[in-house]
């Protein structure tokens, strides 16, 4: 009985041993990386779907809504509304782009800090673009309005506001996902590379 126990308890610290040999850290690490890579590959893939689906819908229900664009502004609100939807599409469609054609090293280290590197940019990146693009369109509906009192009126302000927070929203998304992903490549960096 007491050899049985030796033999288990041997076989599961060797067991042990074995999992944390260089070797299978290296082999789960370049897995784990190499579903990273995939699954921000699959994001930008849903997020292009997303925009090109509600697009589509916009392009069919705008007509509509709009009453066959009779109503005043109504087809210079549709060509802005698909201006903005390009400018998205464009941004996001050069970042999947980018990540497709993301040549990741075979070894580990240099595969992590590759991946570590390429998050940090792509959150730069991307807290740029949307205040970029949301100081834009303040800007362009500020400077396209021809009557001036509107700078006096609550609801222009309201709206301003709304966007305000739709921006931060956004910025406080965009950068807990990106700052999640980082923390996990840094673990990976960590258990491979321990200083």
């Amino acid at each position: 009985m007491e050899l049985d126990d030796l033999k288990g308890r041997w076989q599961t610290e060797t067991n042990a041993l074995q999992q944390h040999s260089p070797e299978y850290i290296a082999l789960l690490l370049k897995s784990k990386t190499t579903d990273l890579h995939s699954r921000v590959r699959m994001k930008y893939q849903r997020i292009l779907t997303i925009l090109l689906g509600s697009m589509l819908l916009l392009v069919m229900v705008f007509p509509v809504i709009a009453d066959g664009f009779a109503y005043p502004h109504s087809a210079a609100g549709f060509a802005k509304c698909m201006a903005l939807y390009l400018v998205l599409i464009i941004f996001y469609w050069e970042k999947f782009k980018y990540v497709n054609q993301l040549e990741l090293s075979d070894d580990i280290q240099p595969r992590l800090q590759q991946l570590l590197q390429y998050a940090r940019h792509s959150l730069r990146l991307e807290v740029g673009f949307v205040l970029v693009f949301f100081i834009g369109i303040m800007v362009l509906s500020l400077v396209t309005r021809h009557d001036h009192a509107a700078f006096t009126n609550p609801s222009v302000w309201a709206g301003f506001s709304i966007s305000f927070v739709f921006a931060a929203a956004m910025l406080v998304l965009i950068i807990n996902k990106h700052q999640r992903v980082i923390r996990e490549l840094k673990t990976y960096l960590a258990e491979y590379c321990p200083q």
